[in-house]
């Protein structure tokens, strides 16, 4: 799959005219030209349990260090020691349900986006320009794809179409959210905004009693 979308984005893109006006030769030569194509998998959702981990093993090294430090009472070791089994315990529970879902991964696992890297801005700029579009334009192209320019037709990648933005700086993006379906993320807005309504109607109302007492 990777090789078809570095194709296709290369064919859009060749299509696409000029969009930085000062370009020297060697720029022109390279506003094509894509370096790397990553993708985000749908089975991100699950880094949060080895994100966890990660945590939970770091703290357990800074206990392991206080342990083997001199100087503590037998009480304090035996608190320590405490809690570092219950820390061990954790992991050993996020391990365990991480396992079970590596099935469920693997025959489900899908691609939701792709990092595209280009060699210049003006390969960035073309990207965008080319795929874009709006809602009613891409419901008109549905309803009428037979009246539809071969130009146009040639955008979709499997018969779809591909939303192009300009991404994030890699460290922004929350990478477990990307295994999130968008029914999900809605409910949990809503969910979220319900849980803030409740909050300020309590705060109203808890001012409005006292205010009458």
């Amino acid at each position: 799959m990777k090789t078809e979308l570095w194709d296709h984005f290369i064919t859009i893109l060749k299509q696409q005219p000029q969009m930085i006006e000062k370009l020297t030769f060697s720029d022109e030569e390279r506003a094509c030209e894509i370096i790397d194509i990553q993708f985000a998998m749908s089975d991100y959702q699950y880094l949060s349990h080895v994100v966890k981990i990660k945590k939970l093993s770091q703290e357990v090294e800074k206990l392991e260090i206080k342990i083997d430090e001199s100087g503590y009472s037998e009480k304090k070791y035996d608190k320590l020691e405490i809690k570092k089994n219950k820390l061990l315990a954790k992991i050993d529970d996020l391990k365990a349900k991480y396992f079970e879902n590596m099935e469920q991964i693997g025959r489900d696992n899908q691609a939701v986006s792709a990092f595209i890297t280009f060699r210049s801005m003006e390969g960035v700029e073309r990207a965008i320009h080319g795929f874009k579009s709006n809602w009613l334009q891409r419901k008109w192209f549905t309803l009428f794809y037979c009246c539809t320019s071969q130009k146009r037709k040639t955008k979709l990648f499997k018969d779809k179409w591909l939303h192009v933005e300009q991404a994030v700086e890699p460290e922004l993006l929350i990478w477990e959210n990307f295994g999130v379906s968008y029914f999900s993320r809605f409910f949990r807005i809503i969910l979220y905004l319900i849980f803030v309504l409740f909050m300020l109607l309590v705060c109203f109302y808890t001012i409005a009693f006292l205010e009458a007492a």
